[in-house]
């Protein structure tokens, strides 16, 4: 049986592009000709400047709410939104007031969830090979599954114009359980063709290009993170959670660095949702949110001089 793309064939996946950090490793190769992105951003060569995303907003009010506390607070300083989402409205009430707030569109290809199910911004029939004979995005895709790239295409664009009717205005571009990045090349070149077209920065790790090469952007097209630091494993031991990112934080040489974060609070609304896959579930979501807001991580900012931008600064550095 083909192995399913989702949660698991992503984190290994990742793990194989390098992304694996239960061994608690940092990406650190760079080029080292030319100016460097804090070079262009007007930083010093060997700056360490951070990106905090949230994935996932707009899936549940619990969420949100927690997003929204952290951006309040400064613990993230950037976000995604999940369009297909019911609870996207809501969060956009609260965005709606805040016009410099850093959101990307986080392009939706996959529900994995049973209990909260989500499909295209598209009418269905439009969309066939995107759908499971329920209508919404499969839980996991298979790698035998043939996916229609035109139908691809057109939902990205829909979602990201609905993000606009909703009043956000994009900064960035990336994909849940990174479905377009990993699926294979054809999906990777609509994901950037569509940024491309959106004049907007995707995510996109150039320690990945060692096993991608079909990730590698055209120059001046995209900009890629030196460094990631990847959400902390479902699996990993509860004890340490603020520790673990400080580490990962002191660690980090000069570059530009995504933390991946998915923060979230540890309510009924979303044990509910998570039922299905507790290690993946609320109590993570809680962890994650209290590690951005605690003084162990916002102490390991400081004893790095990190210096905090957004993918809005980084896409000012596209050129076309």
């Amino acid at each position: 049986m083909t192995e399913p793309f989702g949660r698991r064939q992503f984190l290994q996946t990742a793990a194989l592009a390098g992304l694996g950090l239960a061994a608690c490793r940092v990406f650190r190769s760079r080029s080292e000709s030319g100016p460097s992105v804090a070079e262009r951003l007007g930083y010093p060569r060997d700056a360490r400047l951070i990106i905090t995303n949230a994935d996932d907003i707009g899936c549940t009010n619990s969420v949100n709410d927690a997003c929204i506390k952290a951006f309040v607070a400064r613990g993230i300083n950037s976000g995604s939104v999940v369009v297909p989402c019911h609870g996207l409205a809501e969060f956009c009430q609260w965005s709606d007031t805040q016009p410099d707030v850093d959101l990307g569109v986080h392009l939706a290809f996959v529900s994995e969830r049973p209990s909260l199910r989500w499909g295209p911004i598209l009418p269905r029939d439009q969309v066939p090979s995107l759908v499971d004979p329920d209508g919404y995005f499969p839980h996991a895709w298979s790698r035998d599954r043939k996916v229609n790239v035109k139908e691809v295409e057109a939902e990205c664009r829909a979602q990201i114009e609905r993000a606009r009717e909703l009043g956000i205005k994009p900064t960035h571009l990336d994909a849940h359980q990174h479905f377009l990045q990993f699926y294979g090349p054809d999906t990777a070149a609509v994901l950037a063709r569509v940024a491309g077209d959106y004049r907007l920065p995707y995510r996109v790790a150039r320690s990945w290009f060692r096993q991608r090469p079909d990730l590698r952007p055209v120059p001046g097209h995209n900009i890629p993170l030196d460094h990631r630091i990847e959400m902390r494993p479902g699996l990993a031991s509860p004890d340490g959670w603020s520790r673990w990112y400080a580490d990962q934080i002191r660690a980090l040489p000069p570059g530009l660095t995504e933390i991946l974060v998915h923060p979230g609070y540890d309510d009924p609304e979303l044990e509910q949702m998570t039922a299905d896959d507790p290690n993946w579930g609320a109590s993570w979501r809680q962890r994650d949110f209290n590690a951005m807001m605690s003084p162990e991580v916002h102490q390991a900012f400081q004893a790095v001089g990190a210096v905090p931008v957004t993918w809005r600064q980084v896409g000012t550095l596209l050129t076309f």
